[in-house]
């Protein structure tokens, strides 16, 4: 709601966030969807959408983010600027749920402090469009969605592009989780699976620790009429090929894997399968297989610490 200067009525938006169930339904899930629209940012003090202010390579690194409590992955950590996508992964080593929606704030480091620089918006899942930075004082028409993150657990990876802002240090913050990332230096950034048919299943493992992928098959885009796997994919050709991505060499295969078929007679998914992993360096990972008729399926998954008390 908003009075006539177009400022929004900040007790309304404070009573409708109120008044959402939250409802956890699965190691990661939505828990509550509803449509809003988050007015210009009217904070305080700190508020700032100036470019150049800050951020070149003469100011000093701003602390790290505590690994902790929930906190936010980004990947890669670092982008040249001409910007590019990132990968946000929140990471829940607590002993309870916590939850986040796919907007938050992006802000910019001085040298000294944080300001806001921008709103920022995820994408809904691992394999759906970008989302985006937006200026501060634009409206945004979004779905508040919330994510439950398990305690001990990962989110999926949801994907926002970066473009439009200068070299420094920044921070995401999307709910309880903040990450930072640089502009300026070139990190590793892995190219998305472009292949019509992706996996699904875990999109990210714990480093250091063996772990299992629960995998099947789906359509990467939305499909014009029923998915058909055996008309559409087809029979796996070959065992699973799992390759590390981020290394000064180009990608790296994993040689410890085992493939176990989950295939049962007359199962609606055949083509799921798990797929055991031995302990994992933090990184990027690819996994992927042959089929008879599409040619190829694979997917990216990441495998990271936490410290759990665990």
């Amino acid at each position: 709601m908003r009075d006539l200067t177009g400022r929004t009525d900040q007790a309304e938006v404070a009573r409708r966030r109120q008044n959402m169930t939250v409802a956890a339904m699965a190691i990661t899930a939505i828990v509550a969807i509803v449509t809003v629209v988050v007015g210009p940012w009217r904070g305080g003090r700190e508020m700032s959408d100036i470019e150049g202010q800050a951020g070149s390579g003469s100011v000093a690194a701003p602390p790290g983010v505590d690994g902790r409590g929930p906190h936010l992955i980004v990947s890669p950590a670092s982008l040249p600027v001409a910007g590019g996508e990132v990968a946000l992964i929140l990471a829940n080593p607590g002993d309870t749920q916590v939850s986040w929606s796919v907007t938050g704030m992006l802000e910019r480091w001085s040298g000294s402090g944080w300001a806001n620089h921008r709103q920022v918006t995820a994408g809904l899942n691992a394999e759906g469009p970008t989302g985006k930075l937006v200026s501060l004082e634009e409206d945004l028409v979004v779905p508040m969605i919330y994510i439950g993150v398990e305690p001990g657990h990962f989110s999926q990876p949801h994907w926002t592009r970066i473009e439009g802002i200068d070299p420094g240090w920044y921070r995401f913050t999307f709910g309880p989780a903040s990450g930072l990332f640089q502009v300026g230096p070139a990190g590793f950034a892995a190219a998305r699976p472009v292949t019509a048919f992706a996996f699904d299943g875990e999109g990210v493992v714990r480093s250091g620790s063996e772990a299992t992928l629960h995998l099947r098959v789906m359509p990467r885009k939305r499909l014009a009429g029923s998915f058909d796997p055996a008309e559409q994919v087809g029979d796996y050709t070959s065992a699973a090929l799992v390759e590390r991505l981020d290394t000064a060499q180009g990608p790296e295969e994993v040689s410890t894997v085992s493939t176990v078929s989950t295939r049962t007679e007359g199962a609606d998914e055949p083509l799921s399968f798990a797929l055991h992993l031995p302990a994992l360096e933090p990184g990027v990972y690819r996994v992927s297989r042959a089929t008879s008729v599409a040619g190829r399926v694979e997917s990216l998954f990441w495998a990271a610490p936490l410290q759990t008390g665990s």
